[in-house]
């Protein structure tokens, strides 16, 4: 078979990539994917409800990808913002109670933390020990919806309000935000569980979880060990 007689016989050819990425490259085609773009961002701006804002994140990732634009930058302004939502829809839910059906107030919070730095064990020991052990009062805080996932700064703030002066262990953001996102304890509690890794040792995983159901009975709530 000669060589022209192995192309085909139509005359409409598909653009390769980079006759792709020139096409869209054009500034007729750009000015109208940056409209869109625009848009989107305008639109994500304007809304208070999280699923809606997680549209505009899936909207911006189409763009993305169809006209081969960068938006990353315009994608995290946009999980930012849908976090915001959902941590201040939590956080309005918490104060009404609908998420917190036991209500606890954060005078009882605050009395009952109090009441675990003097906790003692079966040999007279501290339960609450050392400053890893904020953790356990970070995560029923948490499980409560009375502080939002992976809220920190906010937390820290919190406890200063609710409960001015010093603790025996000191309360520390950095320190509190590296070991949360260690092992299992960015889990519910419920949802806890010691997995050996490396050389971690389970004397660490038990202490931890002895401390939130000591602070969880503090509080009058059921005991639970995952």
């Amino acid at each position: 078979m000669k060589e022209e007689e192995q192309k085909p016989k139509s005359n409409h050819w598909a653009p390769d990539d980079e006759g792709a990425k020139n096409f869209v490259n054009q500034p007729g085609y750009q000015k109208g994917a940056i409209g869109m773009v625009n848009l989107i961002v305008d639109v994500m701006n304007d809304t208070h409800e999280y699923k809606e804002a997680m549209f505009c994140k899936h909207l911006l990732m189409e763009c993305s990808r169809k006209h081969h634009l960068d938006l990353e930058e315009q994608i995290e302004r946009v999980v930012a913002h849908a976090q915001d939502i959902d941590e201040f829809g939590k956080y309005m839910k918490a104060k009404k109670g609908e998420l917190n059906p036991k209500r606890i107030s954060e005078q009882q919070f605050a009395y009952a933390i109090d009441q675990l730095m003097e906790s003692v064990d079966e040999s007279g020991k501290y339960i609450f020990k050392i400053q890893r052990h904020w953790i356990a009062v970070f995560r029923v805080a948490v499980d409560l919806h009375l502080i939002g996932e992976n809220d920190y700064k906010g937390f820290c703030n919190w406890i200063d309000t609710i409960h001015p002066g010093a603790f025996r262990v000191k309360l520390t953001q950095g320190d509190l935000k590296q070991i949360s996102n260690s092992d299992c304890y960015m889990k519910p509690f419920d949802k806890w569980g010691y997995a050996p890794m490396g050389n971690v040792k389970k004397e660490p995983y038990i202490a931890m979880t002895h401390v939130v159901v000591c602070f969880r009975n503090l509080l009058g709530i059921d005991e639970k060990i995952a």
